[in-house]
C-alpha cells in the first residue's frame, strides 16, 4: 500500500488547505444495500485494517470468496469462526462468514460532493444499525397497513 496525500479542503480566502500522509484508499460506492448510510457515487475513504481490532458497527470493505468485486456492509457479529456482516439496507447477514483476511479496510469517511462525513463504528455505528433497523421494519409495517387500506377503498369505489 502506497501513502497517499489527502489534502483536506478550506475556505481558500481565510484558511489554506492542510496537507496530511494517511494510509488510505478511496473507491466509489455502487449500489442500494447500504442506504441511507452510503449512497450512489459516494466518495469513500477505506483505511487498511492492518491487524487492527474489528468490532460489531464497523462499515468494513471487503471481497467475497471467489470473487473480484469489493463489496461494503457493516458487521453485525464477530465469533470466533468468523466475521458476520450486513448491508444497512438488507435483511439478511451475507454468507459465508468472513475472515479477517478478507477484510480490505475499513470505511472511516465518505465525500458526498465537498462534504465530508465520518462513518460511524463501533458501539455508534451498531446504534445506527439498530435504528435503521427499525425505521426500515416500521416503513414495511406502514407500507403493509396501507396497501390494504388503499385496496379496500379502491374496492368500494372510492378511490380510482
Amino acid at each position: 500500500m502506497r501513502r497517499r496525500h489527502v489534502v483536506i479542503p478550506g475556505d481558500a480566502t481565510t484558511e489554506p488547505a492542510l496537507t496530511r500522509t494517511v494510509q488510505v484508499f478511496v473507491a466509489a460506492y455502487v449500489g442500494p444495500s447500504m442506504n441511507p448510510t452510503l449512497r450512489e457515487l459516494d466518495l469513500m475513504e477505506i483505511r487498511p485494517c492492518d491487524g487492527r481490532l474489528v468490532r460489531v458497527g464497523d462499515v468494513v470493505c471487503f471481497r467475497r470468496p471467489h470473487s473480484d468485486h469489493l463489496v461494503v456492509h457493516r458487521v453485525v457479529r464477530v465469533s470466533p469462526e468468523g466475521l458476520s456482516t450486513r448491508g444497512d439496507n438488507n435483511s439478511r447477514e451475507d454468507i459465508p462468514l468472513l475472515k479477517p483476511s478478507d477484510l480490505e479496510g475499513q470505511v472511516v469517511a465518505v465525500w458526498r460532493g465537498q462534504t465530508r462525513r465520518k462513518i460511524a463504528g463501533g458501539l455508534r455505528g451498531e446504534v445506527t444499525l439498530h435504528l435503521l433497523r427499525f425505521r426500515h421494519l416500521a416503513g414495511e409495517g406502514a407500507s403493509r397497513l396501507l396497501h390494504r387500506s388503499y385496496h379496500a377503498l379502491s374496492r368500494c369505489g372510492w378511490i380510482a
